[in-house]
């Protein structure tokens, strides 16, 4: 069961934003629900199996729960997720990109606040 499986259905592995802030308030994600670990390895995984076209919405993902990793101080854990996305959007959208440059720009920030602690 992965965390996009609630109430027997199935999310596709690439979630909209507006959908995953959603998925991970208590309201909605059991006490039960995998860590953020396990997820990261199913999109992992799933990344493997995708076409291209896809590959731009699995480093939403990434970028999605890079973002949560930085809030919830798991630096090191973003950094990897951060440096995926990166690789992703820089193949699939090119670094002119805008969502290349926002995600780059998190990275950039997370970078920094490690260089200050």
């Amino acid at each position: 069961m992965g965390l996009l499986e609630t109430r027997g259905f199935c999310m596709p592995s690439a979630v909209p934003l507006l959908v995953l802030p959603l998925l991970l308030t208590a309201q909605i994600v059991p006490s039960h629900a995998p860590s953020l670990a396990t997820w990261d390895q199913d999109m992992t995984a799933a990344q493997q199996d995708l076409s291209a076209g896809r590959l731009a919405e699995v480093a939403t993902d990434y970028d999605n729960l890079a973002k949560l990793y930085a809030k919830e101080r798991k630096d090191a854990q973003a950094k990897t997720l951060y440096q995926q996305a990166l690789a992703i959007q820089e193949k699939t959208l090119g670094p002119e990109h805008e969502e290349f440059a926002a995600t780059e720009r998190d990275y950039a920030a997370l970078q920094h606040k490690g260089s200050r602690q």
